[in-house]
């Protein structure tokens, strides 16, 4: 026979945002739980063959999970890709990491900046072409295309988007990620 769940077992299960016996799929319960988080970085002038960079500096025992990415640009072509193994030699500027949930004070534990100083991309783990289809087209990729990646502790991840376009462009990068490990 079954063990019967415990009077405090049933009161976590009791979510006190929608005041209402819930049953959330994963990525909303880390939402609730204040362990989703979201940033964006933006070039408005990303010149013609250059290199639009976020990079993700991943702590010992972390373990995120990269959920969304999505790029918007005033333009295309473009190639965007996700390196592993990345080093650097500036890791350039903050990204400011927001929790999903505007009541917990958790805060990211992987270090996420744009626009570093990149020695060496790593090994590209994944890649994706955005092709021209005219006049003021604009690339939007987002999970559905990109997938869910565990990225490894202790390891610098670096998000390239490349300009393959005849001028310069005004891109976005925003990524959402939700963190797991020992502590929480």
């Amino acid at each position: 026979m079954p063990r019967q769940s415990t009077a405090h077992e049933m009161s976590m299960a009791f979510d006190k945002y929608a005041n209402a016996l819930t049953v959330l799929d994963e990525n909303h319960r880390m939402i609730h739980d204040g362990f989703m988080f979201t940033g964006w970085a933006r070039d408005e002038t990303v010149a013609i063959g250059a290199k639009f960079y976020m990079l993700l500096q991943v702590p010992a025992h972390t373990f995120p999970h990269l959920q969304i990415f999505e790029v918007n640009a005033d333009g295309a072509p473009l190639v965007y890709d996700l390196h592993e193994g990345t080093t650097f030699s500036s890791a350039g500027t903050a990204v400011t990491m927001f929790n999903r949930n505007r009541n917990s004070s958790n805060a990211a534990k992987t270090v996420v900046t744009h626009s570093p100083t990149v020695t060496d991309e790593g090994t590209v783990i994944d890649l994706h072409y955005v092709p021209s289809t005219g006049v003021g087209q604009t690339g939007i990729i987002d999970q559905s295309t990109w997938g869910e990646f565990v990225l490894a502790p202790n390891t610098n991840y670096l998000i390239g988007i490349h300009n393959d376009s005849g001028q310069a462009r005004d891109i976005t990068m925003n990524i959402g990620l939700y963190e797991i490990g020992p502590d929480n």
